[in-house]
């Protein structure tokens, strides 16, 4: 693909990165780490659980860990360009994050202070030496910028559909439960391919998929607190240990018994 190009920076708790092109935007719809998105072009789409925007050059999206979110790009793909900062709890500014990364946000009113935060970290007269000392300032700056910063909810291109909005419900409160398509018709009073059409249309992936992606994202939590692989494979409602294993390997990079590659 032509001009395209992804530039990281990374440290143990942060990776910063200025990427153009599409190699890294499938199969993220939730992650472990926050993310602070700078977009800054393409024809592109933000989807979360209550909404899709089409987003505008310069929009900040704020999105905390564990949160559901994709990204949707049309037209040329090379055009799509970002800054992004993902980043783990972090005892030295743990209370910044507490206060600025309770929700996603969408912000579309941005000072030039905090897009300077992340462009001038891809600025050549650094060196790499230099930029791995500045990542971790530039972030707690942008940071202490959003707590300034007021959340828009404008362009919102499509609000999702009364079936949609009751599945989430439903798997968000039943998420220890199995949950089949049959299970979701049965209790909500749907058609199986009513559902299955319109969590696709909205959500942009098979509603299987959701499920899965959030029950391994909740059985980490608590394999990190101390409970056993087998416990949580009970616990979320796989159909047996083997097929949590091998859900849990594919999405993290390892098996629940060994610690997952942070990135």
């Amino acid at each position: 693909m032509k001009n395209t190009f992804e530039h990281i920076i990374q440290t143990p708790s942060i990776k910063y990165k200025h990427a153009k092109g599409m190699r890294d935007i499938f199969g993220k719809e939730f992650h472990q780490f926050h993310e602070i998105f700078l977009f800054i072009s393409g024809n592109a789409f933000f989807t979360t659980e209550q909404k899709t925007i089409k987003l505008k050059p310069y929009t900040l999206i704020v999105i905390p860990e564990n949160t559901f979110h994709s990204f949707h790009v049309n037209g040329d793909e090379a055009d799509y360009e970002r800054y992004v900062f993902n980043f783990y709890n972090t005892k030295e500014f743990d209370q910044l994050i507490s206060k600025n990364m309770k929700n996603i946000s969408v912000i579309e009113s941005l000072t030039n202070g905090i897009i300077s935060d992340f462009t001038s970290l891809d600025d050549y007269k650094y060196s790499d030496f230099d930029k791995k000392l500045l990542i971790m300032p530039k972030l707690i700056s942008v940071l202490v910028e959003l707590g300034h910063l007021i959340p828009s909810t404008e362009n919102i291109s499509t609000e999702f559909r009364k079936i949609t909005a009751k599945c989430l419900d439903y798997i968000n409160q039943n998420l220890c439960s199995p949950l089949t398509v049959a299970d979701l018709s049965k209790n909500l009073n749907y058609s199986r391919s009513s559902i299955m059409h319109a969590f696709k249309s909205d959500l942009d992936l098979p509603l299987y998929k959701y499920i899965i992606e959030k029950k391994l994202i909740y059985a980490h939590k608590d394999i990190i607190s101390g409970m056993s692989p087998t416990q949580v494979s009970q616990k979320y409602g796989f159909s047996d240990y083997s097929c949590f294993y091998r859900h849990y390997k594919k999405h993290f990079g390892g098996p629940p018994s060994v610690k997952s590659s942070k990135w």
